[in-house]
């Protein structure tokens, strides 16, 4: 579902599905580490390239629903730091609960080399910080729906692989439910295909949050994970049983009262029709989490799939998201070092005008205070040119759009004093 902000028009790219049971058979289960016998939570299960599949509960427990005709297929079973499994669908008795075994992956740790010279640390965020709408999660048969985000190096000169990860943020356009549930994942890019290929990152970093809108922020400096060549950043919305609920009755209330407001039309991306439903005035109190995104751009290209293990598929909308990284292993003792931050006020200030441009986008801005006369504070933040990568500074030139108008109206009122033989005080 996508929103546009002050028209309250809203696009559905998912329907809720309710689906009835004749013709289709229920796996049940649950996901345990071989080991440990402890449950694993939040692990994938679905068929490969089909939109059928789900994702574990904290109690490692499962529910899904395979349309008869899969029956020959076999279900995937993935979980983040452990090994696949596939079991076949048509020998699975339907009356006994699957217990799934998961082996865990044995982690080899990246040599490290000490130079002789320490480099300075430089950050880069990449990723696109715009944010147009939102869209919304509303399928409830399935569940497990990613968007991921190619990270390249199109704008700064001096940025180059590899790279160590500092953090990811994914923008919440508008939340409705009480809480929330996302995992970032990172993808090397399929050589064949182009699409997201294999994890990158072998550890499930999940947030759980009931911020309303904002930033949503993922921290990898504990983890010295580098990245070598461009990727995908991905994330994947977990939502469990009281989720489904909510949504489902929700969206069946909405219809319900506004059934005129349903619209159906037909839209072509790449060359490929796709049939979009849409809603019209106030779609945006529909329970769930809206996820930031912006118009299309030759700029980023953004994938989508729909369930644990469905075809990745490429999507008009442009998530919001953004990772920044860094030329060195990075921790919060060396951000401290590198950026100290003495004057608070300063740094309040910064922070609030940084939140600004994350809020609305933009790509510069300049700050200057005075009081008497004389300058107080001064700040040049972003860029002046993003696509060559060229910051902004103290002298870099900006439209001055509206605030002609209040320099005009000072003129005029100065004009206008003076022809009627009065002083103004400036």
């Amino acid at each position: 579902m996508k929103i546009y902000p002050g028209k309250f028009f809203l696009s559905i790219i998912l329907l809720l599905t309710f689906k009835p049971l004749a013709g289709q058979i229920i796996v049940n289960g649950k996901i345990l580490n071989r080991d440990t016998k402890e449950a694993i939570a939040y692990a994938n299960i679905g068929i490969p390239n089909e939109n059928i599949g789900t994702i574990s509960n904290l109690d490692g427990s499962f529910s899904l629903v395979v349309p008869k005709k899969f029956e020959n297929d076999s279900l995937l079973f993935s979980a983040l730091g452990f090994g696949r499994k596939f079991i076949p669908i048509k020998p699975i008795n339907k009356n006994r609960s699957l217990v799934i075994y998961l082996v865990e992956k044995v982690t080899v740790l990246e040599s490290i080399t000490i130079k002789e010279k320490k480099e300075k640390n430089k950050i880069f965020i990449l990723g696109n910080r715009k944010v147009k709408g939102g869209v919304l999660e509303t399928d409830t048969t399935y569940s497990g729906r990613a968007m991921s985000l190619l990270i390249e190096n199109k704008l700064q000169k001096d940025l180059s692989f590899p790279l160590y990860l500092v953090n990811a943020r994914l923008r919440i356009y508008r939340n409705n439910l009480k809480s929330f549930k996302f995992r970032v994942r990172l993808n090397e890019i399929d050589t064949l295909t182009g699409l997201p290929g294999e994890d990158i990152l072998q550890k499930s970093l999940v947030m759980d949050s009931s911020m309303k809108n904002g930033w949503l922020e993922f921290d990898f400096s504990g983890l010295k994970q580098q990245v070598v060549k461009p990727f995908f950043l991905t994330f994947e919305q977990l939502i469990d049983r009281n989720d489904k609920e909510a949504i489902t009755n929700g969206y069946r209330e909405w219809l319900r009262k506004y059934p005129e407001r349903l619209k159906t039309d037909t839209v072509v991306f790449e060359g490929k029709k796709q049939v979009r439903h849409t809603f019209i005035r106030n779609g945006i109190d529909l329970p769930g989490t809206f996820i930031g995104i912006s118009g299309s751009t030759d700029r980023y290209s953004c994938f989508v799939r729909e369930t644990s293990f469905g075809e990745w598929k490429k999507v008009r909308g442009i998530i919001s998201a953004t990772v920044t990284v860094s030329n060195q292993v990075y921790t919060v003792k060396n951000e401290m070092k590198d950026n100290p931050c003495d004057d608070l006020v300063r740094c309040r200030v910064e922070k609030i005008c940084r939140d600004f441009m994350d809020d609305t986008g933009l790509d510069g801005l300049q700050l200057s205070v005075s009081v008497g006369n004389k300058r107080k504070l001064s700040l040049a933040l972003g860029y002046a040119d993003i696509e060559n990568g060229i910051s902004t500074t103290d002298s870099t030139r900006f439209r001055i759009n509206s605030i002609s108008k209040a320099m005009t109206s000072a003129a005029l009122i100065k004009l206008v004093s003076a022809e009627a033989g009065l002083i103004i005080l400036s």
